[in-house]
C-alpha cells in the first residue's frame, strides 16, 4: 500500500473506469495499448477488458470468435495469455482489469426459446478456470444457465450484460436466485433516456422485494475513440495504488 509521503498515511481516493469493452482480441477496433491511450485521454483510472467469449448451445462447447482483427482468439485456454495482454497494458494512469463477456450461440438444433436466452454475461475479474465448463450447462432457460455459471464462478463476479436491450429476459429476475449484478450499459448507440429504461424500474421493483441487486455501467465500446467518452463510469473507492488488487 503506497503512502502519502506529506502525510504518512495510505492512499485514499475516488477511481473512476468503465465496466464493459472490446479490443480487437475479438470484435474491438483497437489493441489494448491502443484503448489504453484514449481511456487516459478522458481520466479514466480503470477499466474492465471484457472481450467475447461464445458457448455453443446445444452443442455445449466454446467457439472462437470470427471477427477477431488481431490474430488473438478469446477461449479458456487462452485466459492466462489474455491476462497477460492486460497486464502490459496497463500504466501508471490506467490499469487494465482481465474480463470476459459470455456468450450463447445457437448454431444447430432448434430452440425456441432463443429469442429469451441469447443474452451474455460478464465475469469480471476473471482468471484461468474461471468460465465454466461446457458440460456444466445443462439448463434450458436464463435463470438455469445464470445458476449454473454461479456454481463455477464466484456470483458476486456475474453480471447480466446489454440491459437495454429487447432481448434480455427481465420478465425471469424476479425467479432469479443467483442475480446479484445487472448492467446498464451507456452508449453511442443508446437513444432511450436513461432514467426511462425499464430496467431502473425492475431494479427497485427488486430493492423493493428484499433482493440486494448492483447496478453496474458500461460504455460497451467497440471504438475507443468514440465509445470510451459515453459511458457511465464506475465509482470506486480504494485505500492504496490503483494496482488491480486494491
Amino acid at each position: 500500500m503506497a503512502a502519502d509521503k506529506r502525510k504518512g498515511r495510505p492512499m485514499r481516493r475516488w477511481l473512476w473506469g468503465d465496466g464493459h469493452c472490446h479490443s480487437d482480441y475479438s470484435d474491438g477496433f483497437h489493441s489494448m495499448a491502443e484503448m489504453t491511450a484514449f481511456y487516459e485521454l478522458y481520466e479514466m483510472d480503470f477499466r474492465f477488458q471484457t472481450d467475447h467469449m461464445f458457448l455453443e448451445m446445444p452443442d455445449k462447447r466454446y467457439a472462437c470468435h470470427t471477427k477477431a482483427s488481431s490474430g488473438l482468439i478469446l477461449t479458456p485456454d487462452s485466459i492466462e495469455e489474455y491476462e497477460n495482454c492486460c497486464a502490459k497494458a496497463s500504466t501508471k494512469r490506467h490499469v487494465v482489469l482481465p474480463g470476459v463477456e459470455l456468450g450463447l450461440l445457437f448454431r444447430s438444433g432448434n430452440w425456441p426459446l432463443h429469442q429469451m436466452l441469447d443474452h451474455h454475461l460478464l465475469i469480471r475479474p476473471v482468471k484461468k478456470g474461471a468460465p465454466p465448463p461446457p458440460e456444466s450447462i445443462l439448463g434450458t432457460w436464463w435463470p438455469d444457465f445464470h445458476a449454473a455459471c454461479a456454481r463455477h464462478i464466484d456470483a458476486e463476479r456475474l453480471t447480466i450484460a446489454h440491459v437495454e436491450c429487447a432481448a434480455t429476459p427481465w420478465q425471469f429476475l424476479p425467479t432469479c436466485a443467483t442475480l446479484s449484478s445487472i448492467e446498464l450499459v451507456s452508449n453511442l448507440e443508446a437513444v432511450e433516456p436513461v432514467l426511462k429504461r425499464k430496467w431502473l424500474l425492475w431494479w427497485d421493483y427488486m430493492l423493493s422485494r428484499g433482493r440486494r441487486i448492483v447496478l453496474t455501467a458500461g460504455s460497451d465500446a467497440h471504438q475507443a475513440d468514440l465509445w470510451c467518452a459515453s459511458s457511465m463510469r464506475n465509482a470506486v473507492w480504494i485505500d492504496g495504488e490503483p494496482d488491480g488488487n486494491s
